[in-house]
């Protein structure tokens, strides 16, 4: 607690790593935007048996772990480090939506970062990290989760995918409410690692069909239109 009231009279923020799960600091203290407290990108270094538990673990993380306060996992790594990814693109990028902190602590290599499109790097660069409200729009600790988030700038929807088979889910819009709409969607590429963006219309109410592949996930970044 003495490091987060000296942070605060020095207006520093604080991102705890190597740390002890939270205990709700971050309702008294509102500087203290992060915690690590979980087994994330970094272990990819040093655990062999990691990548076979992520994709699955990365959902328990979304039921357990960052229920009780923000969780820096240090998420959207793509390249492989030492020991190699079974997430697919789109699962990674979807761990900056599905994981709430109040720091996005993206952790690849910048190279990697560079070489994405445009429209994948101002999505990156311009993602909430405060939301409005969160929605659950499907999930099972077994398998996956799909979470939407309302931001002052429109809504945000990520699936990952934690089996290694495909999914098929049809997701309930009626949140976004009358009117029509436009989602930028970026998901994986079937028959590549990378990832595809594409832009849909949606009409408020409706049913939205998405694809996940084995161990893969997408995002989705949805605006009314005027």
């Amino acid at each position: 607690m003495d490091i987060l009231d000296d942070a605060a009279r020095n207006h520093v923020m604080v991102n705890f790593h190597g740390c002890t799960i939270p205990r709700g600091w971050h309702k008294t203290y509102p500087h203290m935007l992060s915690m690590e407290s979980v087994r994330g990108a970094e272990s990819y270094i040093f655990a062999r048996e990691f990548p076979q538990r992520a994709p699955l673990q990365n959902v328990h993380f979304a039921f357990t772990r960052n229920v009780i306060g923000p969780m820096d996992y240090t998420p959207v790594t793509f390249s492989n480090n030492r020991f190699s990814h079974l997430t697919t693109s789109g699962h990674e990028m979807a761990l900056a939506i599905v994981f709430e902190t109040g720091i996005i602590h993206y952790a690849d290599h910048y190279t990697e970062y560079r070489s994405l499109s445009p429209e994948i790097r101002a999505f990156m660069s311009e993602l909430p990290v405060t939301w409005t409200q969160t929605r659950l729009l499907s999930g099972d600790p077994s398998s996956h989760i799909v979470v939407a988030r309302e931001a002052d700038n429109g809504w945000y929807v990520a699936g990952i995918n934690g089996q290694d088979k495909e999914m098929e889910l049809n997701l309930d819009l009626s949140f976004l409410g009358s009117g029509d709409h436009e989602a930028l969607v970026i998901a994986d590429n079937p028959s590549s690692k990378g990832l595809v963006v594409e832009k849909r219309a949606l009409a408020g109410g409706q049913q939205e069909s998405v694809r996940l592949l084995p161990h893969g996930g997408f995002v989705m970044k949805i605006l009314k239109k005027p």
